[in-house]
């Protein structure tokens, strides 16, 4: 793991956090707020001028109404769970609680795992370009879950991991850890 305090290498570690508990807030509510207009709208198009569904169509395959409605059903579901938890790692940096970035953790590790074979589910239906936009953004997630996972070590070692720092608790987990190894390799010999 990575100890330097540092995402990216120049993101301060509690704000990469922020940062990406409200971008994740973003996508999640836009991608709830989508699927439910879409599935709405889509609905009453249907009715009026029995067309084949859109998702059918971007899919590629003959899929009834029945079950285009359950792959948006499952988005929405989804989305607002992924809502819920990006709030709750929001929440956890600000008010310096390790126990809410290991829910979001969590479910990021979920997340992660149903993009990736949601991905190999549409490659075995020969649907690449689908695949890889579903299947590269669960890739990239792994790196945001290191971060949060990062966090949530600094804040269980209690090791300063906040917004509101005094001068004299501006401590280096990494500095720490090299002067503790050097101490102990000195009091050996």
């Amino acid at each position: 793991m990575c100890w330097s305090e540092k995402c990216c290498y120049f993101i301060p570690l509690n704000w990469a956090c922020l940062i990406l508990g409200v971008i994740n807030f973003i996508i999640s509510t836009s991608l709830m707020v989508y699927s439910l207009t879409y599935y709405f709208k889509e609905k009453e198009m249907l009715l009026l001028h029995k067309q084949t569904h859109l998702v059918a169509t971007l899919l590629g395959m003959d899929l009834k109404i029945g079950t285009v409605n359950i792959i948006l059903s499952i988005i929405t579901l989804v989305s607002f769970i992924w809502m819920i938890f990006s709030i709750l790692l929001v929440v956890g940096i600000l008010k310096h609680q390790p126990s809410l970035l290991l829910s979001n953790f969590s479910f990021g590790i979920i997340l992660t795992i149903l993009g990736q074979i949601s991905g190999l589910l549409l490659l075995l239906k020969k649907c690449w370009f689908l695949a890889s936009v579903v299947f590269i953004p669960s890739l990239i997630n792994i790196h945001y879950l290191v971060v949060i996972h990062t966090a949530y070590e600094l804040m269980q070692k209690g090791s300063g991991f906040r917004f509101h720092r005094h001068r004299d608790q501006d401590e280096d987990p990494l500095n720490d850890r090299l002067e503790e190894t050097l101490g102990d390799s000195l009091t050996i010999n």
